[in-house]
């Protein structure tokens, strides 16, 4: 099943759904993330240093289409080798929009590096889940 919005196009089969950047300025598609149906989690493809807002105090950009279209619970990004997770509703309260934005350049929210984390009365709710049956 493939499904289009204005920026992003969702490419999926039974398990997984592969999200991609359709930008016009673009000759063909850039794969953004995949998201994972069992876990509810969208992992960006990994990003290098070139990929940091050092403007927006270390930050990372992730679509803002991508962010209010799709379902998830939580994201992973890996930057330089290093995993960074958060919760869709942390990304977006904590996020900040970028100002910067043309027919060249998509819609971004940017989540600076040290406000990834599981918010802890998440943390605390699945380690009780985790051992409700023990």
């Amino acid at each position: 099943m493939n499904k289009k919005f204005d920026q992003i196009e969702i490419r999926a089969n039974e398990n997984e759904a592969k999200v991609f950047l359709n930008m016009p300025s673009f000759h063909f598609p850039m794969h953004l993330a995949t998201l994972s149906r069992d876990t509810m989690t969208l992992k960006l493809v990994p990003k290098n240093s070139k990929n940091v807002f050092h403007f927006f105090k270390d930050g990372l950009g992730f679509n803002e289409e991508m962010i209010f279209k799709l379902k998830f619970k939580f994201v992973e990004a890996e930057l330089n080798g290093t995993a960074y997770r958060t919760t869709r509703d942390h990304l977006i309260k904590k996020a900040v929009r970028s100002p910067y934005q043309s027919v060249k350049v998509d819609r971004q929210l940017i989540l600076r590096l040290s406000d990834f984390h599981i918010p802890s009365e998440l943390a605390i709710k699945s380690q009780e889940e985790l051992f409700a049956g023990s």
